[in-house]
């Protein structure tokens, strides 16, 4: 599937006259615990011809489309990502950070990596990841058992949040990699890599008992994270000049 993706993304740019910087999978494959049937999570950055920018009636500056093969595909423009970027857009540090990229502008994206930290915000990540948490809510049936796919997007956001409020730093894209950080107890970890060894032979519908101490563990950490994350820092970097600078570079102007 690889490189179908690869292919579909140069079909794509050459019909809307885009030229890619980067292009990563996002979502579960890319938190490392896809199912059976998930589906391919693409995510792009491209700019336009440089004179684009000057015109008034600039077009959007995302583009999003389903293609056949499960193949969802969304991207963001270069002004408008480098703009969310200055924010410290979670989200798109997650796509930075990918293991599965299918192209890459070695120096655009190594000169965004280096910057990541300079805007990264340890108060809205973890904000952030505590929404995805709620969004993710596990509503458990009458024997017990929760959908893997809610528990594994609970589970990543809490994990992650965790790294940030220890760490304050960037927490990285795959929930194997924070797990590695032996943050959470040994036990937690033990199961979690068991259900994701599980997970990768089930599909997203498919569901399992969730244990009443993963739970509580679960309900507990995400009450501690609500009651510490209105301290953390904010402190990042508020000046635009290094993202001015390579927007500049990017489009040889």
């Amino acid at each position: 599937m690889f490189a179908e993706i690869q292919a579909a993304l140069r079909t794509l740019c050459e019909k809307e006259q885009m030229t890619l910087l980067f292009a990563c999978e996002s979502g579960s494959r890319a938190w490392d615990f896809p199912s059976l049937d998930s589906d391919y999570d693409v995510r792009f950055i491209y700019h336009k011809d440089p004179r684009f920018y000057f015109r008034l009636n600039r077009d959007r500056d995302h583009f999003d489309a389903m293609l056949p093969n499960d193949l969802d595909i969304s991207g963001w423009d270069l002004p408008k990502a480098l703009n969310l970027f200055h924010q410290g857009n979670v989200a798109l540090f997650e796509w930075l950070q990918s293991s599965i990229v299918y192209f890459a502008d070695d120096i655009f994206c190594t000169q965004l990596r280096k910057l990541i930290p300079d805007y990264f915000n340890p108060r809205k990540a973890v904000y952030h990841y505590l929404a995805l948490a709620k969004n993710a809510e596990m509503n458990k049936a009458d024997d017990g058992t929760v959908r893997y796919k809610k528990l594994f997007y609970r589970l990543r956001a809490l994990c992650a949040a965790h790294y940030v409020e220890l760490r304050r730093e960037m927490p990285p894209t795959s929930l194997r990699k924070v797990l590695e950080a032996h943050l959470e107890p040994q036990q937690v970890c033990g199961v979690i890599e068991e259900w994701t060894e599980r997970k990768a032979r089930s599909t997203e519908a498919d569901r399992l008992a969730l244990p009443d101490w993963v739970e509580t563990w679960l309900s507990g950490l995400e009450s501690h994270l609500e009651e510490c994350v209105s301290v953390l820092p904010i402190a990042r970097r508020k000046d635009f000049d290094p993202l001015n600078e390579l927007v500049l570079t990017t489009l040889g102007v």
